[in-house]
């Protein structure tokens, strides 16, 4: 399971976008995306120019609490990879 340690500079709700690229077999997989008691959950879609093509693609938003923050994706298993995943950006709404 990947896990990033973050370091959240102010609470609120965060805008999640997550960039990746996804072969045929992995579309539809389920992941779910949490820190501390917040989550978000979404489903993995089909890259629009080819396989393992990296499209940024909107989950969803958190609730974050300031300060060091454990960022843990989690998919299901279905026997390939979910996804060959990029990067995660979180966007602090106002």
């Amino acid at each position: 399971m990947p896990t990033w340690v973050i370091d959240v500079p102010k609470a609120g709700r965060y805008k999640v976008e997550m960039s990746y690229g996804a072969a045929g077999a992995s579309v539809g997989t389920a992941f779910t995306l949490s820190a501390g008691d917040a989550s978000v959950s979404g489903t993995v879609e089909r890259s629009k120019s080819g396989d393992l093509v990296f499209h940024t693609h909107p989950i969803g938003t958190l609730t974050l609490q300031a300060g060091e923050q454990t960022l843990k994706l989690k998919a299901e298993t279905r026997g390939d990879a979910a996804m060959n995943l990029e990067g995660v950006k979180l966007t602090r709404l106002e």
